[in-house]
């Protein structure tokens, strides 16, 4: 494997691994409790991972994220903003907010506080919040594993448990195309009850899972 040429976002996220990897499940599982041509703010969108196929979907997506190197991989039809996600005020409300990437694990808990603020503050009083979070089951029991999907190899390694094993942090490395990319993660496990106490301060309350393993999760004021 060759290690690939690319730059990282302040968060350590490779840009062009980022690029190029695909969406998953996550645009249809969105699509499919959307509304029709709903107004979708994607908060930490990456080089538009979801924001793309859920426009191509016919959803009006807003993509924020503090990276400009991943904002220029977003289409240009998109409307995108670079800023950071703790003091965003657009001045509007949408549909549905998007906090993927596990953002809502993020072992800071005052950033947290403010991500969920974010999401509040943006959604509108009919509208719902939607979290991608860990496998609040299978990470704490996660060791060094490899995988491939959509002709891509996923292989997290150095995989560390805190001592209460809600901490963990590992690296994953994706190799595409022979080419090898690699981001360190930390974060922080929430079960239900740690993300109900999560949202509640913000007037958000857990409605439904929109998938099996408990991750995507719908908030709702």
């Amino acid at each position: 494997m060759t290690a690939a040429p690319t730059s990282y976002a302040p968060d350590g996220s490779p840009v062009e691994a980022f690029a190029r990897l695909p969406a998953g499940p996550a645009p249809d599982l969105l699509d499919g409790v959307l509304p029709p041509a709903a107004t979708v703010l994607d908060l930490g969108c990456g080089a538009g991972r979801i924001a793309h196929p859920l426009h191509q979907q016919g959803h009006r997506v807003t993509a924020v994220d503090q990276c400009r190197d991943m904002l220029d991989h977003v289409d240009p039809a998109i409307e995108s903003h670079q800023r950071d996600i703790e003091t965003l005020d657009l001045g509007r409300r949408f549909d549905a907010v998007l906090l993927a990437s596990f953002l809502v694990n993020t072992v800071d808990h005052d950033q947290r506080r403010q991500f969920l603020a974010t999401c509040a503050r943006h959604v509108a009083p009919t509208g719902a919040v939607y979290l991608q979070r860990l496998d609040p089951e299978l990470v704490p029991i996660a060791v060094d594993a490899e995988s491939e999907e959509a002709g891509v190899v996923y292989a997290m390694r150095d995989v560390h448990h805190g001592d209460d094993d809600r901490r963990f942090e590992a690296t994953m490395r994706f190799t595409i195309g022979g080419l090898d990319y690699a981001h360190r993660y930390a974060g922080e496990v929430l079960d239900d009850e740690a993300l109900a106490e999560a949202l509640a301060p913000h007037g958000l309350r857990v409605v439904r899972f929109l998938d099996g393993q408990r991750t995507w999760v719908e908030a709702r004021p």
